[in-house]
Order: C-alpha cells, then sequence, then structure tokens
C-alpha cells in the first residue's frame, strides 16, 4: 500500500511501481520480481551472489576507515562522499589479482601500487588532497615525511585495519609545524598487518 504526505509526494508501491526519496530527490521505479529463493538456488544468480558478497565487503570496509576518520571529514561538503569512497575501495578490491571473483579482497588490492595511488588521489568533498596542498617526501625507508608546507599542526592517523572482522584500532599524534621544512617520523610498519596513514595539515584551526 502507498503513503503519502501530500498529493505530490507518493511513498511506497502501486501496482509494480515503487515510489521512494533518494538523497531527497523522490523517485520511482519498477518492481525488479526478484526474489530470495531464487537468487539462494538459481545459478542464473551466479555472478549477482559473487557481486553482491563484493559489493557488501567494500561497502563495510569503507565505512569502517571513514568512521575511523570521521572527526576531520564529516563536514567534507558532499552528500555523497560515502558512495564515492566505496567506489574507490571496489577498484581496489579489483585489483586483487589472487583470489577468485566472489572472494576478492581489498587488502590483497591494496598491495598493488595502482591500489596505493587510488587512495593518494581521493579527496574528502570539499578537502584537497596533500598532493594539492603540500609536497611530500617520503624517506628512504618509508620511516619519515618531510612535509614542505605552511601550517599550525599535522596530525598522524595510523589505522590498523582488520578488514575480516570491519574494525580498525587507531592511533593519532600532533606535531607542531615551525617555517617550511618539517619532519614526522613514522613508526616501522610490521609486515604482517595492514596499516593505513592519515596526514592532516591544520592552519589556525582549519
Amino acid at each position: 500500500m502507498a503513503k503519502y504526505n501530500d498529493l505530490k509526494e507518493v511513498r511506497g508501491s502501486i501496482d509494480d511501481l515503487v515510489f521512494y526519496n533518494l538523497n531527497g530527490v523522490p523517485v520511482v521505479r519498477k518492481k525488479s520480481g526478484f526474489s530470495t529463493e531464487a537468487f539462494a538456488n538459481n545459478p542464473n544468480y551466479k555472478k549477482v551472489k559473487e557481486n553482491s558478497t563484493e559489493f557488501g565487503h567494500c561497502s563495510k570496509a569503507s565505512k569502517m576507515i571513514r568512521m575511523a576518520v570521521a572527526t576531520f571529514v564529516e563536514n567534507c561538503g558532499d552528500k555523497v562522499m560515502y558512495q564515492k569512497f566505496t567506489k574507490v575501495m571496489t577498484n581496489i578490491k579489483d585489483l586483487d589479482k589472487t583470489s577468485p571473483r566472489g572472494q576478492r579482497r581489498i587488502e590483497l588490492g591494496l598491495k598493488s601500487d595502482e591500489a596505493q595511488q587510488l587512495l593518494r588521489q581521493f579527496q574528502f568533498g570539499e578537502i584537497p588532497n596533500l598532493s594539492k596542498v603540500a609536497v611530500m617526501d617520503i624517506g628512504l625507508f618509508n620511516d619519515s615525511i618531510a612535509i614542505n608546507q605552511v601550517a599550525d599542526e599535522a596530525v598522524l592517523i595510523h589505522l590498523n585495519a582488520d578488514f575480516n572482522n570491519y574494525v580498525v584500532k587507531n592511533t593519532e599524534k600532533t606535531y607542531p609545524l615551525k617555517g617550511k621544512n618539517n619532519l614526522i617520523e613514522i613508526e616501522k610498519q610490521d609486515e604482517n598487518s595492514l596499516k593505513l596513514l592519515f596526514l592532516v595539515l591544520k592552519k589556525k584551526g582549519n
């Protein structure tokens, strides 16, 4: 049965049409005729099941990482940022060339240089990534970052991500910055764990 707030806005279903809001915009679509029984047993849905499993993995991983840095990106000025970041996670998952379709994993995809570049280039809404506002030089053994940018302080966030249980342990450390040349030391990474680093630059609290 359809529900409506007024004559101009209908929500629910009428015959084979479904009315709902998508990001504040009223839309209508046809019912798919999809059933859970067919999804579970029909071999024609094999690829659909594989895609569904992988999408669920990417969606959970995306949320896990976004929530870990939420205080820095919650006002990024992009209402669909979560969709864009999930797309990045999906692209990284696709770079897992060792697992069969339906079982591809983000943590395996992240081993490629292309995947790491996708993360570096991602922009959180109106917040520019550091490649646009600073020049960073990674140390010879990846244990330091030289920041050539005038800013008041830097916050280095270490994320130890568990992509199986979708939990993350994060630590933050703030560094005062003086002048144009600053060196931030990074802890050595355990080869058996996956650590993501977020570097936040602040100037006058922004």
